[in-house]
């Protein structure tokens, strides 16, 4: 309600005078986002008709809980959003006592980390965010992404199913930002280069991500006993850390959160190109997943579930 309460029309937010030169051209662009949304059949909404200045580049903190020696993520369940891995609070203190107390209740890994963005589902009227604007020539790009990565939530939410609805918004959104940029190539000149640059610096990292997963996964599965299975995490995460210059923490709640955004990106990209890489008919044929689509709740292997579907 604080931000509700907050936010004010686009066309007053960019006669702020403590807004950049910058920020004021990203927010510029965000009705022409919004309309280009739509167009790819995604739902309209009134969101992002209003805007709100944070004094954090942080809207919220989600906590996160996983197993320590297996990747079974720590679930939330709320009324209409279902079960979800992670929990938001909007100061950092708030989540980091929780995340604390968690961690000494049930031994679990735990995580906390910065969300610049999140969405009501549709219910209510999302306003653009301060933290969802990044500084440099791909901070169009990335303002793009996020838009259509929210809108894609607003459009289709499945309960209790945060890797099918985290990982095709990631999908859809980086995609989508593409399409957008290289459509408006002319106006924006330089703009789809340089979030291209961006997004190919983060591939490798990633890659190596799931590849520390897969090891640690084998690791879990194997017969050892729980001690050295913990002294194998430990070398595997610090070998990690080492060779990427990392310093933050990483542990299985960092990594299932990671998994849950990106375990199937490639069944998505499998699908799309099924449905001809058109978008519109790519989100038509989603649209017809149901909750009873999946087997289980938070269910991970979704490549059966897509290739049930028909782009028609």
């Amino acid at each position: 309600m604080k931000l509700w309460n907050r936010s004010v029309p686009l066309s007053e937010a960019l006669k702020d005078s403590r807004l950049s030169v910058e920020e004021r051209s990203l927010i510029e662009q965000v009705p022409s986002i919004r309309s280009f949304a739509e167009t790819q059949g995604l739902k309209g909404t009134q969101s992002y008709r209003k805007f709100v200045k944070l004094d954090q580049s942080c809207v919220v903190y989600a906590v996160s809980a996983c197993a320590e020696l297996k990747f079974e993520p720590h679930t939330w369940s709320f009324p209409i959003a279902g079960t979800v891995p992670y929990l938001g609070f909007f100061k950092e203190q708030d989540a980091r006592d929780y995340a604390a107390d968690l961690k000494q209740d049930t031994a679990q890994d735990v995580s906390v980390r910065c969300v610049p963005a999140f969405s009501t589902l549709g219910w209510f009227d999302d306003p653009l965010l301060s933290s969802m604007m990044e500084s440099g020539p791909e901070g169009i790009g990335y303002l793009a992404e996020t838009i259509l990565h929210e809108s894609f939530h607003a459009t289709l939410y499945i309960q209790d199913q945060s890797p099918f609805n985290e990982g095709v918004a990631d999908f859809v959104g980086e995609g989508l930002a593409r399409v957008y940029l290289r459509e408006n190539e002319s106006r924006l000149p330089g703009a789809l280069q340089a979030y291209e640059a961006s997004i190919a610096q983060g591939v490798e990292y990633r890659k190596s991500l799931k590849q520390l997963a897969q090891s640690l996964e084998a690791v879990y599965a194997s017969k050892d006993s729980d001690d050295n299975k913990r002294a194998k995490k430990s070398e595997l995460i610090a070998r990690f850390k080492q060779s990427k210059s990392v310093s933050r923490e990483i542990n299985n709640a960092y990594l299932a959160q990671f998994l849950t955004y990106t375990r199937e990106s490639e069944a998505f990209e499998t699908h799309f190109k099924k449905c001809g890489s058109d978008w519109r008919r790519f989100l038509s044929s989603l649209s017809r997943i149901r909750r009873e689509s999946f087997r289980e709740p938070q269910q991970e292997t979704l490549a059966p579930i897509l290739e049930s579907l028909d782009c028609n």
